[in-house]
């Protein structure tokens, strides 16, 4: 929802987003039916509440999500509504956001958006990078003293591209090479340990290189010269190809392909061409 919000009013407003309250469903609809081009302007209404939205949202994750923990990493916790407590924990899903900011503030001129995103791709990285096989795992835990790592129960890997995703924005806006170095340790992670026979992917069960002892005997192991091992799931999802390979693509390619400021890609990699007049040439340069 947060990205649609950025991406809406991006792809189709881009006038800076008002700070005062949004106007309300039916006074938007008063006001359309009263213009003699009632599906234009309500159109530009949507669009302008989609800006003021979106920075409202940024706001209240900011406010009521974003955490430091005890080892000095930013991180996006999660809220359980059932027990009303923070939980101080961040699902790999959660790592398209830092792109979203980055994007957001290169766009909307707001530096402390993209710090901030910038601050989180290094928590999202540091996920695959901080656990044995250098894969991230579905959920890391941030609570207690020492370093990030994954949450008991959700140590898989299931080959998603949100960290990717959010290093190739980064990339593109900044010109970081870190950026292109972290993606760079996770494409060769993938194929260490999550590409198998044939040249397919696999999910990998646990990110740590455990397995079961009934695993090790039916399947191939893909292990490194420390003779670490994993177990896969043998599933490859779609969004492998369509999402995570497509930003490692990207990533190491040229501006000229896909430049953010004529496209937007939605939360499946797809890319959506902006309309001419929204996004100066040199917004995101």
């Amino acid at each position: 929802l947060y990205e649609y919000l950025l991406k809406r009013w991006l792809m189709y407003g881009l006038s800076p987003p008002s700070p005062g309250p949004a106007p309300g469903p039916a006074q938007n609809a008063a006001e359309a039916a009263l213009s003699g081009k009632a599906l234009a302007d309500s159109t530009a209404v949507a669009d302008a509440a989609c800006g003021h939205m979106y920075t409202t949202s940024v706001k209240d994750i900011r406010e009521h999500l974003v955490r430091f923990s005890e080892e000095g990493r930013l991180f996006i916790g999660s809220w359980d509504y059932k027990t009303t407590r923070f939980k101080p924990e961040m699902d790999a899903v959660a790592c398209f956001a830092p792109g979203m900011f980055a994007l957001g503030g290169m766009a909307m001129a707001d530096s402390a958006q993209v710090i901030l995103g910038e601050a989180l791709a290094q928590t999202c990285a540091a996920l695959a990078l901080t656990t044995p096989t250098g894969l991230p795992p579905e959920i890391a835990d941030f609570g207690g003293a020492g370093r990030v790592r994954p949450k008991h129960g959700a140590k898989h890997h299931l080959l998603r591209p949100e960290i990717i995703e959010t290093l190739f924005i980064l990339h593109r806006l900044t010109h970081r090479a870190r950026y292109r170095e972290w993606a760079w340790d996770m494409f060769q992670a993938l194929l260490k340990h999550a590409q198998v026979r044939g040249g397919a992917f696999s999910g990998v069960k646990d990110v740590t290189g455990a397995r079961s002892d009934a695993a090790a005997e039916v399947h191939s192991a893909a292990g490194d010269a420390a003779g670490l091992e994993v177990e896969h799931d043998d599933r490859m999802e779609s969004f492998f190809l369509a999402e995570t390979l497509k930003y490692l693509f990207l990533i190491f390619g040229d501006d000229g392909v896909l430049p953010l400021h004529e496209y937007v890609l939605n939360t499946e990699a797809h890319p959506l061409r902006l309309q001419p007049t929204t996004v100066p040439s040199d917004t995101f340069s």
